[in-house]
């Protein structure tokens, strides 16, 4: 059975270094935009409205007998094709959120041995990394409406990739930012092992499909990051965030941070949980034990 492999995980969690990395191999193809497809095809666009975005114009592919076609087989045959394009064997691509439509994903690549890698990446550097972007639509420092449902997507993101990981660890894999960082060529040979190709040490760990392309990173003062084409450990984001910020981590995010090795001391794991009683059965209760201990008064008193 022919693979494919997609990659997913929040933005700003690692995904396009390993993306970089495993699209350097000789057999896989994985385009430099990312294709987005099934985030657009369930925000209701047409296929033809998809394979038209301005970034698949990086792909240098013409596209256009595939837009009557439907979505599940649009979106494999455009990965396919640019895969015959460089000349490899296994398509891909990446795109953040993958793992919210993992439920569409499923279906369209059942006829491959698909191969999911989600990344996880401590979450006080996820949303530093986003709140400072260096491209796209900009984020209000002011304003941080937005927060909430951000740190509440980094839990379900690694909730359904640890799940997955676990239910069907044939097809799914988890892989830290900060691992991959820490002892690249180790967690390659791993993440390789997963995907069920050779390790390919000097294309792989070179970048070497990709060495044109300029790091991302939301911190360009630091002088690590300025070197193109090579792998970097980055230090902790946290302190770019307000208290606000790193409350809402903290109360969303930290037990689970805790539980995934996360060291920080706003990552601990909380309290049992207790069954609150409602508000009215409460006060019935308080009722209830002052008529009781009237009756005792009242029979002593007799």
């Amino acid at each position: 059975m022919d693979k494919f492999i997609v990659i997913g995980g929040m933005a700003r969690s690692g995904t396009n270094l390993t993306r970089r990395i495993i699209g350097s191999h000789s057999q896989v193809a994985i385009p430099p935009a990312e294709f987005q497809f099934i985030k657009r095809h369930h925000q209701g666009k047409s296929v033809q409205q998809i394979l038209t975005n301005e970034r698949l114009a990086q792909w240098e592919l013409d596209l256009s007998d595939l837009y009557a076609l439907e979505p599940g087989e649009a979106y494999v045959k455009t990965l396919q094709r640019y895969a015959d394009k460089l000349g490899k064997k296994i398509p891909g691509e990446k795109s953040p959120y993958n793992e919210f439509y993992i439920d569409t994903i499923e279906p369209w690549l059942a006829n491959f041995d698909f191969k999911f890698v989600l990344m996880l990446r401590n979450p006080f550097d996820v949303l530093a990394s986003y709140k400072h972007k260096p491209f796209g639509v900009g984020i209000n420092p002011n304003d941080d409406a937005w927060v909430p449902a951000f740190v509440e997507n980094w839990r379900r993101s690694a909730t359904i990739g640890l799940a997955k990981a676990h239910t069907h660890p044939e097809h799914y894999f988890v892989l830290k930012y900060e691992d991959l960082t820490r002892d690249t060529a180790t967690k390659t040979k791993e993440l390789c092992r997963f995907l069920g190709i050779d390790f390919e040490k000097e294309r792989m760990l070179n970048l070497a499909d990709f060495s044109s392309n300029r790091d991302n990173t939301s911190f360009s003062s630091d002088a690590q990051s300025q070197a193109q084409g090579k792998i970097y450990q980055s230090p902790s984001r946290k302190k770019h965030l307000t208290k606000t910020e790193i409350e809402a981590v903290r109360k969303t995010c930290g037990e689970l941070a805790w539980a995934l090795g996360y060291l920080d001391e706003d990552f601990t794991p909380s309290p049992l949980s207790q069954r609150k009683q409602p508000k009215l059965k409460r006060g019935y209760l308080r009722l209830l034990k002052l008529l009781r201990s009237g009756l005792r008064k009242e029979k002593r008193r007799s």
